[in-house]
């Protein structure tokens, strides 16, 4: 098959990052948007990783976008994979030298094997589950992958596996990692075929030990790839097309002064491919490094009920709408997924976040959007997904409703949504159902 991603194909300029996958006869080949790194570019930032450097993180902000410093610790045996390590508050001294104290990684308690892939339960041409999960230890991920559904022709299509990374190899010199006395977020890195790839969010969180001992329990977050996934007619190959997004630069100053995503990459710039958008969202780093209180209002408890969930925004029009969301919960309390079947510009659609419900918040990872379009005249599936994760404080919970932070309410019946769209309730002014500007 011919695959192309309608006008946009010829905007992209693709590089092959592992070649063709097969998963029962099925190949899937997985591709690059944007241009690899160059020579000049590669040898760089492996210097610059051999030193204990950092690179910048160009985030958005409230007040426009900030930086953030995060220290690459490479892996001994393999100069080109290592760690991202977050460094909070960057001293002058520490711009060029590394930490000045460390814990061996041989005290984090209770490593496990890496979690099993969810499996696609869709249609027999959809493509298997596209979830990279880091190691999990005892603590759960928390947020499960979106699963799709098999009841209908619309059910999400899951992603291919991409290989995660190994583990950094075990070494008798000292690890450059931060001091346990603080949580610490951290990314895994890779070089292929000229791109930095970060896969394995994850918080370290320090534990109670003996004296004498440190030790810290690990919370791995869920890694979805940012991209394009194509998939035609059964027994048609498939592409998978991955968005280089995330901008990391070599300096503090490089950083601050870069233009528009949309423009051409400098010297300073690196363009990363992988989930790092996951740890993007700043009350997400907060709920996961300080929990909110115990006693905080916790809407797990009648989501796991709830068969839908309606949404009042205000369209462009003017006009009130509520959107209607199902809600697929999971067994245990406090995860699942909510879906929506709409119609746009370009047809039908289903778009769908995965949750993660607790006390005094709301995560919603996503968004996956589905559609089936006719490519080279051929019905194909077209699957777009991002990794971001969003936080909501979840602020009251009552017999009709969800009140979350920023004004935004979830009704809990179709009924109470139409009696505060009647009523000219307050409500968000959005094009489109439920899309969070921050994930996309």
């Amino acid at each position: 098959m011919r695959a192309a991603i309608l006008a946009l194909a010829a905007l992209l300029a693709c590089t092959r990052l592992g070649g063709a996958r097969g998963d029962d006869d099925d190949e899937r080949e997985v591709r690059v948007a944007g241009e690899p790194m160059t020579d000049e570019q590669r040898a760089r930032l492996l210097d610059h990783a051999r030193a204990g450097g950092l690179l910048w993180w160009r985030l958005p902000g409230a007040e426009g976008p900030r930086c953030e410093a995060w220290r690459l610790v490479p892996d001994p045996a393999d100069p080109e994979r290592g760690r991202l390590l977050f460094v909070a508050d960057p001293a002058p001294a520490d711009l060029s030298s590394g930490p000045e104290g460390h814990a061996p990684e041989d005290t984090i308690e209770d490593q496990a094997e890496p979690a099993p892939s969810a499996s696609s339960s869709g249609p027999s041409n959809a493509a298997p589950s596209a979830v990279l999960a880091a190691p999990v230890p005892s603590t759960r991920p928390i947020l499960a992958a979106p699963a799709a559904s098999a009841s209908s022709l619309l059910a999400l299509a899951a992603w291919p596996l991409l290989p995660a990374p190994d583990p950094p190899a075990p070494s008798d010199s000292p690890a450059l990692v931060p001091a346990l006395g603080s949580p610490t977020l951290q990314l895994a890195y890779r070089l292929a075929e000229g791109h930095l790839t970060l896969t394995a969010p994850e918080l370290e969180r320090p534990v109670d030990a003996p004296p004498g001992e440190q030790k810290a329990l690990g919370h791995a977050l869920t890694c979805v790839f940012t991209g394009v996934s194509l998939t035609g007619p059964a027994g048609t190959p498939g592409r998978l097309i991955l968005a280089a997004r995330e901008r990391f630069f070599f300096s503090e100053a490089a950083c601050k002064e870069a233009g528009f995503a949309d423009d051409s990459p400098g010297p300073d710039e690196l363009r990363t491919v992988g989930c790092a958008g996951a740890l993007a969202d700043p009350a997400t780093r907060a709920r996961l490094e300080r929990p909110p209180a115990e006693d905080a209002a916790n809407a797990a408890p009648r989501l796991h009920h709830a068969r839908a969930l309606h949404h009042l925004r205000r369209g462009s029009d003017g006009v009130l709408v509520c959107d209607v969301w199902r809600n697929r919960p999971e067994r245990a309390a406090g995860h699942g997924r909510l879906e929506h079947r709409g119609r746009d510009e370009r047809g039908r659609f289903v778009r769908s976040y995965a949750y993660d419900v607790g006390p005094g918040y709301l995560t919603l990872q996503g968004p996956a959007e589905y559609r089936r379009l006719r490519v080279d005249g051929r019905p194909t599936d077209v699957v777009r997904a991002s990794s971001c994760l969003v936080t909501r404080g979840v602020l009251a919970v009552g017999p009709t409703a969800i009140d979350l932070g920023g004004g935004e309410r979830w009704y809990l019946s179709r009924r109470a949504c139409d009696e505060a769209r009647i009523a000219g309730a307050a409500a968000p002014l959005a094009a489109t159902p439920l899309l969070v500007s921050g994930c996309e």
